[in-house]
């Protein structure tokens, strides 16, 4: 009988979120290098295949991302290692590839989060320089990222992290959802949003 270690799943997802290595909470719970290696390969071929079809929006993004794109250039960044190919096909099911002008992914750069060069491209691709971006995530490591390249930064906590886990990136602000970035990001921004 395999033994069930309550909560590593959410560990896990917050881990490969901060991009801290998982040998640590694997080895604490001591799970063995084969189990690790079939977990991983399992938890990812999940991901991405329930990505095309399970995603869902939060109420009223689309009608966000349509009021910010006609003020903005908007770029949608990923660390996550698929093709931007995989990236598009999600954003057009979801009726949302048409606000972005700039998608880059962690197989486009050398160095993916938490190094900034994601950012460093899409700010490239939109011809702005990272001063006038404002990065918007819901991961400390993207936060701190922005905050290294000089972007304004907007912590959203409608994704894994708790606001005391997102303060600790120190970010510019922190909000509820994506939606209240209407209030704020005219106030600071003559660029883009990333």
């Amino acid at each position: 009988m395999r033994k069930k270690i309550p909560g590593l799943g959410l560990e896990i997802a917050q881990s490969l979120q901060r991009n801290v290595s998982l040998d640590e909470l694997f080895n604490e719970n001591n799970v063995n290098e084969a189990s690790k290696e079939r977990f991983l390969e399992s938890f990812l071929q999940s991901f991405y295949e329930n990505a095309l079809t399970r995603t869902r929006l939060f109420p009223n993004v689309k009608k966000t991302l349509d009021k910010l794109s006609r003020k903005f250039k908007l770029a949608l960044i990923t660390r996550r290692h698929a093709p931007k190919d995989l990236v598009k096909k999600e954003l057009e099911r979801l009726q949302l590839h048409q606000y972005f002008a700039s998608i880059v992914t962690a197989l486009e750069v050398v160095r993916p989060a938490p190094f900034p060069d994601t950012i460093l491209k899409a700010a490239k691709d939109l011809e702005v320089s990272t001063t006038n971006c404002v990065v918007i995530s819901d991961s400390a490591v993207d936060i701190e990222a922005g905050k290294s390249v000089g972007a304004k930064t907007i912590a959203v906590l409608s994704g894994l992290f708790q606001r005391k886990e997102l303060l600790k990136a120190e970010p510019d602000l922190i909000i509820k959802d994506i939606n209240h970035i209407i209030e704020y990001v005219p106030l600071w921004n003559n660029g883009s949003i990333l």
